[in-house]
């Protein structure tokens, strides 16, 4: 008799194992570059290389692992010699989530706002913690939060991994190279209430151009211990 689980429990094993490794990533236990080792995380979780393989592969092109041929997965990279690779990826950002923010405002709906105002506060309580992991963590929830209250599956499917990706290039950079972005996101969030999307816009667009100056006018943003 097989001992493989059918195919609803391996979808929902699999799951499981794709958020594991999304927690592993966002909480900084593995870094940009590290490669995930099919054998090991099924130890750890107890389960079969099975649906650990087909998570990964799930997730590849996500914005958080990438896999090769010869090399598996891995953690995405960045390139770390210049702050351009960063640069172009904030520039795609500024674009689409000021268009999001704008749609946020027109087609939100109540619970929309509850999922931005969770994210705003866990983000307080994060920052005055100074944890790191968990301000990362909270911003990536409430800009996909932002991203949801558009009601654009397409739009949310474009974001998504340009959300991810950018959380995992933040774990690498220096938090002093960072402005305070919070006072911004409580400004697009009010114009998103408001119902006012030329402010949304604007104050998206204006919150990321502050944060790709800063990154701009420092010669290394990276941590020297990534």
């Amino acid at each position: 008799m097989s001992t493989e689980p059918d195919p609803v429990t391996r979808a929902t094993i699999t799951t499981a194992v794709s958020e594991h490794v999304r927690g592993l990533i966002f909480d900084r236990r593995v870094v940009p570059g590290q490669r995930l080792v099919a054998e090991a995380i099924a130890e750890e979780l107890g389960v079969s290389r099975v649906p650990v393989r087909e998570a990964l592969r799930q997730l590849d092109g996500s914005g958080l692992v990438e896999v090769r041929p010869r090399r598996g997965a891995t953690v995405v990279s960045f390139d770390l010699s210049s702050n351009d690779d960063l640069l172009a990826l904030l520039q795609v950002r500024r674009e689409l989530e000021a268009w999001a923010a704008a749609e946020a405002a027109r087609r939100h709906h109540d619970d929309d706002i509850g999922r931005i105002d969770r994210a705003l506060e866990t983000g307080a309580a994060a920052v005055s913690s100074t944890d790191l992991a968990a301000i990362g963590r909270a911003h990536h929830d409430l800009v996909q939060a932002v991203a949801r209250a558009a009601h654009n599956r397409h739009l949310l499917d474009a974001l998504t991994p340009l959300h991810n990706r950018t959380t995992v290039a933040f774990s690498l950079v220096a938090s002093e190279t960072l402005p305070d972005g919070w006072p911004a996101h409580r400004r697009i969030r009010d114009a998103i209430v408001a119902r006012d999307a030329r402010s949304a816009r604007r104050e998206t667009r204006s919150h990321l151009d502050e944060v790709m100056r800063a990154i701009g006018h420092r010669r290394s943003i990276w941590r020297s211990d990534p």
